[in-house]
Order: structure tokens, then sequence, then C-alpha cells
């Protein structure tokens, strides 16, 4: 898919819905939602990819916060 401008592109990649078993392990931290994306992108300086990559974990105090996995937000030069 493109936007009207044609400058950028973009697509989204869509799984299966969270089954109850899913959502109960992650509500009792024995699994995390991780979300994971790269954007690739070009300037005068050349062709890179950055990803984005962080995981949704139930902490030990009950509460959920999103944890950096150590390739977010890393550059990548491609050309």
């Amino acid at each position: 898919m493109s936007p009207s401008n044609d400058q950028y592109l973009y697509a989204t990649f869509m799984s299966d819905p969270l089954t109850d078993t899913q959502i109960s392990q992650i509500g009792s931290g024995t699994a995390a939602l991780c979300a994971i994306g790269i954007v690739d992108w070009r300037d005068d300086s050349g062709h890179y990819e950055t990803h984005f990559a962080q995981c949704l974990y139930n902490q030990a105090d009950g509460s959920f916060n999103w944890h950096m996995t150590p390739e977010n937000n890393v550059e990548h030069k491609l050309e």
C-alpha cells in the first residue's frame, strides 16, 4: 500500500488473534508479547534499515512494562 504522495510505502502483517491460553500466559508472566518491525529508508548518505523490537512483560510487582531488545533502534547501513 502507499499513501497518496507515493513517497512512502508500508505493509502490515497480521497474525491470528491471541488465544485465551496465550493471554493467560502473558498475564501470568510466563510469556511476553513482542512487537518487531523494520524501517527501510534512504537519504543522501545511503540506504539503511532501523529495527524496532520491544516486548511487553508482566513485572514481578504485577505491572506491565515494555522492554527493549538489544536490536531495538539499531541502524544498519545496507548500501
